[in-house]
């Protein structure tokens, strides 16, 4: 599986599980990386990452963010991407923030910024979960709709608990190419 170094941690917050990449490459949420330090390594993929304590989709070489980890890691720690072979996706688009969350009904208010339909698969990305669902049904003012716009706030069913303020991205997925 070919490997390409995309980062050097800088800082790691314990308490938090974050630690701060350096990034020398393009990383984005859904990324598999392996951080190799002096005492071993691991793999993960990216679930959740920051600028300036916001959540961000994908980030540019030369950004410093927080990158939630699933172990301890140590300063100078390396960062590399593994290029894994999954179905051809662009990459997630920003749609929402969560506003409220419902724990009883399992329902999250989602303020969007872009349009969505039922049908459509999301991905959820919080401080500590994320995952990602199809979208099976929406309701405003509690009357079921297939469409939502920029703008509307959404009751939506959510799979898991969610938190205000968590980013919400839509998953679109390319079209395979045939060559016949």
């Amino acid at each position: 599986m070919p490997m390409h170094e995309v980062g050097k941690v800088s800082h790691y917050f314990p308490k938090v599980g974050v630690a701060v990449v350096e990034l020398s490459a393009p990383l984005r949420v859904g990324n598999t990386i392996k951080i190799i330090s002096e005492s071993g390594s691991f793999t993960q993929e990216v679930s959740s990452m920051q600028v300036e304590h916001a959540d961000i989709a994908e980030a540019a070489a030369g950004q410093s963010i927080g990158l939630k980890v699933n172990e301890q890691v140590k300063q100078g720690s390396r960062v590399f991407r593994l290029e894994v072979e999954r179905e051809a996706s662009m990459p997630p688009v920003p749609i929402g923030r969560i506003t409220h969350y419902f724990p009883k009904a399992g329902v999250a208010v989602l303020k969007l910024d872009k349009p969505l339909r039922v049908g459509e698969m999301i991905k959820v990305v919080g401080h500590d979960s994320t995952f990602t669902q199809e979208v099976d049904s929406m309701q405003v003012d509690h009357s079921p709709i297939d469409i939502a716009q920029p703008g509307q706030s959404i009751g939506l069913k959510v799979k898991e608990k969610v938190h205000e303020g968590n980013a919400v991205y839509k998953i679109e997925i390319e079209a395979e190419s045939s060559n016949v």
